[in-house]
């Protein structure tokens, strides 16, 4: 990632951003030991995380007693992991974040000991957990199928019972702090 912040305009506004991207792959061994019989289908598969921040702020002096701030930053990232231990790789999900957040805020210094500042927050967040496809898990054994599941066992394959689902946040927020 980078960081880059300084002045555009000395003494009245300045930016900061930065950028910052994880890419991780984890191993995750599927194991069943209840049941010998499912052992043939003992394996370790690859779980991929891929994240991407990004932030960028503006600060803008007035004058000598009022101040503002814009900023924006958004988290987006993707995860193809199990839900539970020891399950196949079919019955995992790919989970998908994208957050969002704007912010503005206004500073009064009313006098030296009294300051009053103003913030306006909207934060969006989008969770979405989905049936891996056959980019996620190639020659996966029950990819795309309905569970199944062996009484007295860990045994299971195909879709995930929690796939696929959406929740959508969005949060209005408005603050008035005097100190």
């Amino acid at each position: 990632g980078f960081a880059l912040s300084g002045p555009i305009i000395k003494n009245k506004l300045a930016f900061f951003t930065n950028f910052e991207r994880l890419n991780q792959t984890s191993a995750v061994a599927t194991i069943h030991p209840e049941s010998p019989v499912f052992s043939q289908f003992d394996s370790v598969s690859s779980s991929p995380y891929k994240g991407y921040l990004y932030n960028v702020r503006l600060d803008y002096t007035i004058n000598s007693r009022h101040s503002t701030f814009l900023r924006y930053a958004s988290d987006n990232n993707r995860a193809f992991a199990p839900v539970e231990n020891n399950t196949l790789p079919s019955d995992w999900r790919v989970n998908k974040n994208d957050v969002y957040q704007a912010q503005a805020g206004w500073t009064y210094s009313i006098k030296p000991t009294l300051i009053n500042q103003l913030v306006f927050n909207y934060q969006q967040i989008a969770n979405r957990s989905l049936i891996p496809s056959a980019a996620d898990c190639p020659g996966c054994l029950g990819l795309g199928g309905a569970q199944i599941r062996v009484t007295g066992s860990s045994f299971r394959i195909g879709n995930n019972l929690n796939a696929p689902q959406n929740r959508s946040l969005f949060r209005y927020e408005t603050t008035d702090n005097l100190t």
